[in-house]
């Protein structure tokens, strides 16, 4: 077994001897705003504790915290968790509320909707202080641990802003694009010294609103300080902005609204294709071996009859008391010992087989396919149709974000239209001896961590071993031995 850790977050924030105000702690506790991510912080506490039961916890913790017998609370977590309360409660006051809240106008060039903060130490604090009203308790429940969420993992391994959107399958008919409410979400992680990245900040804005900045961005030519000949203001001129997987994030043509949030290579599977050639783009597939695919019942049924096994059976024995009792007391035996032994394993055999006749999906092989950015991210190109029909085609990537420009100039009617999918596809999976030929690349850790000064290795197999009452197994051994010596008397 080996762990593999990131770069950053090696150094972590030493707040031993940071002095906390009791009071002003006791009063950051009581906030509506916050969630707190379902951690064992104190003892007593189950991991599925509401955020208001933990938030009870740590109060006790720190009214009792200089007492003789203070309440079992993992220090370190509580003062980080503190720590995260006092820094987020400035952060509300000194920027939400004096640079966004009410002042967009003059301070912004976008209108900020929510700020969402996801601390290392397991706070989650939402500005302005209604939007966390606005959620459901279900989206409440999934927001809690920031360390589960897609922007905190996703900012936390890039060092620029990452943009990004809800998920799309794509589904939608082309042509019915309104105002469909996606915000789209720009996070970064706080970084400090020595690679320290304490917390993540999202903000959220309107999609209409992002698309309107980003192409009123394109009409100026700053080289010139003029407005530009051709920008993605015009109509005739296809533009989308791209994340580094190849998802729509804006687009300029209202047709394909609804599209956002989806693989470009549905809409533009030409364009992709030629991306992919020109290294713009690159992929990776690997396959899924433990995935999970809908029942095919055709392929699941068969006719073929079981075997049945028929015991022996001799007849003139089978007359005699004395037979009737050494089969009577050897199965009591085997009963007892098997289920000694194998009580809890067969239990459990029993109630996967129930689960897995009661799901509709069966395990299957898929394939998946990763898109990401190529060493050739500012590319101009054309794709040849029939007719003499061509479509020209430029991508520049967006500096300090994960976002890519590509312009494309209108479909002429004779393109092939392909569709590159990104979704995993149900597959037969690869050949064992061609797959073993081209093993994936593993990249060794920079250190090596063998022990820990903590670890107790005479605990190390110990779950190998099964315990069985002694008393309950003389006790069988006792009858089995009694029995025996009926039979004899017999």
């Amino acid at each position: 077994m080996a762990i593999a850790l990131p770069s950053f977050n090696l150094w972590l924030l030493n707040l031993k001897d940071t002095d906390f105000d009791d009071r002003r702690s006791e009063k950051l506790l009581e906030t509506n705003n916050i969630l707190i991510a379902p951690w064992q912080f104190c003892m007593g506490q189950d991991n599925n504790d509401s955020t208001d039961a933990i938030m009870q916890h740590l109060k006790d913790y720190f009214q009792t915290e200089g007492a003789p017998v203070p309440v079992g609370c993992d220090t370190e977590m509580a003062r980080r968790m503190l720590f995260d309360l006092q820094v987020t409660t400035d952060l509300e006051r000194e920027i939400w509320a004096e640079n966004i809240q009410g002042g967009s106008s003059n301070r912004l060039p976008l209108k900020v909707e929510k700020v969402l903060v996801g601390t290392m130490g397991g706070l989650t604090r939402m500005f302005p202080n209604d939007s966390m009203a606005e959620l459901t308790d279900a989206e409440k429940e999934l927001l809690r641990d920031p360390w589960e969420q897609d922007y905190y993992e996703r900012s936390l391994f890039s060092e620029y802003y990452t943009i990004s959107v809800p998920y799309n399958a794509g589904r939608y008919a082309v042509g019915n694009g309104t105002d469909s409410g996606v915000l789209v979400q720009a996070s970064k992680a706080i970084r400090l010294d020595k690679e320290i990245a304490p917390a993540v900040l999202a903000a959220y804005l309107k999609e209409e609103d992002f698309s309107n900045r980003w192409i009123d961005i394109t009409t100026k030519c700053p080289w010139w300080n003029t407005t530009c000949d051709r920008s993605c203001a015009d109509e005739d001129i296809f533009c989308y902005l791209l994340d580094n997987g190849g998802f729509i994030i804006g687009t300029n043509q209202d047709i394909y609204e609804p599209f956002v949030g989806s693989f470009f290579g549905l809409i533009e599977g030409d364009i992709m294709n030629e991306m992919l050639n020109k290294t713009v783009f690159q992929k990776i597939e690997s396959y899924d071996y433990q995935a999970s695919c809908p029942k095919l019942e055709d392929k699941q049924t068969t006719a073929a009859g079981r075997s049945i096994h028929l015991p022996s059976l001799s007849f003139p024995e089978a007359l005699t008391l004395n037979w009737w009792a050494t089969k009577a007391s050897w199965g009591f035996v085997q009963y007892t010992l098997y289920d000694l032994l194998f009580s809890s394993w067969s239990s459990t055999t029993v109630d996967a087989q129930e689960n897995e006749n009661a799901e509709e999906n069966v395990s299957c092989i898929k394939l998946e396919k990763q898109f990401f950015f190529g060493p050739e991210p500012h590319h101009t190109d054309a794709i040849e149709c029939t007719r003499n029909c061509s479509r020209e085609w430029r991508t520049s990537k967006v500096p300090g974000t994960n976002l890519m420009l590509v312009v494309v100039e209108a479909d002429c009617g004779y393109c092939p239209n392909m569709v590159v999918q990104q979704a995993p596809e149900r597959v037969d999976g690869p050949d064992p001896c061609e797959a073993v030929k081209n093993p994936r690349y593993r990249k060794r850790p920079e250190y090596c961590y063998a022990s820990h000064p903590d670890e107790n290795h005479k605990t190390c197999g110990g779950g190998s071993c099964i315990s069985m009452s002694v008393t309950t197994l003389v006790c069988h051994l006792v009858s089995f031995y009694v029995v025996m010596k009926i039979l004899k008397v017999v």
